[in-house]
């Protein structure tokens, strides 16, 4: 039995939901990896249970026979929240030319090369790390 204090505003709801989904997690947190936390979380269904789903009826006042439809919009509600807040993380603003110019266009139109000789390299290459 749960005890506690329940939301029944809709924005509480959507907060109780991430708080669940998020504590299956607390003991697979892993920080060297918080990128995957992070996909993860981005990746998470937010699946209300069904007293959630109920408290979401009454705070909107539907009849009892949509509760799967009501399910399933609250599900998307908390999605949209999560992915709202976490959208600028899951950007990727990697470029590997800043100028706009394609290729064969611009300041360089030839192709660029080098060739780097072992002792060059900034690390001992005889050495391996276990």
């Amino acid at each position: 039995m749960k005890l506690g204090f329940y939301s029944v505003t809709k924005d509480g709801i959507i907060q109780e939901i991430v708080r669940e989904e998020l504590q299956k997690w607390r003991h697979f947190f892993d920080e060297d990896d918080e990128t995957g936390f992070y996909r993860k979380v981005w990746d998470a269904s937010f699946t209300p249970n069904p007293e959630q789903t109920e408290r979401y009826r009454v705070h909107r006042s539907r009849p009892k026979h949509n509760l799967a439809d009501l399910a399933r919009e609250l599900q998307n509600e908390a999605t949209n929240s999560v992915h709202k807040r976490l959208n600028l993380l899951m950007e990727n603003h990697l470029l590997l030319d800043h100028s706009g110019y394609g290729a064969g266009q611009g300041r360089f139109t030839y192709f660029l090369c080098t060739e780097l000789a072992d002792e060059d390299l900034p690390w001992d290459i005889d050495q391996f790390e276990w």
